[in-house]
């Protein structure tokens, strides 16, 4: 079996680099990483339904790391 489909981008900031990936199977993987020592790092995995419940996650992480606000979701 191959494994699924998937699309992938890296965003980095001054402070922090954001993995995120969506699987073709409705998975979504967020993973960010701080820049500093001891600094926080968020890691998550959401199972969607559809494209479109993805949409305010995205637009979150976007708002956070523009801001250099540490990621929460």
């Amino acid at each position: 079996d191959e494994p699924p489909g998937a699309a992938s981008a890296t965003l980095e900031t001054e402070s922090r680099i954001a993995s995120l990936t969506a699987w073709a199977t409705g998975s979504f993987d967020v993973d960010v990483l701080s820049k500093e020592a001891h600094g926080n790092n968020f890691a998550k995995r959401y199972d969607f339904k559809d494209a479109e419940e993805m949409i305010p996650v995205l637009e979150t992480i976007r708002n956070q790391l523009i801001a250099n606000e540490e990621v929460k979701l």
